[in-house]
């Protein structure tokens, strides 16, 4: 069984970029509208990253 580099490098990066997910997710929740927007942006960036990884990781495994 061939190991997937890819995999293992996606799963190294999401679990560096868990801790910020979560502080993003606190700033969602903050009263200032300003900062609510900041960590909605903080998170779609977050999202946008690990979608990327995941395609990377679906075409390594075709």
């Amino acid at each position: 069984m061939t190991t997937n580099p890819i995999r293992a490098i996606s799963h190294a990066i999401r679990n560096q970029l868990s801790p910020a997910m979560m502080l993003a997710e606190r700033l969602c929740k903050h009263p200032d509208p300003g900062v609510q927007r900041a960590g909605q942006l903080i998170l779609e960036s977050l999202d946008k990253a690990t979608a990327t990884l995941r395609t990377e990781n679906d075409k390594y495994n075709k």
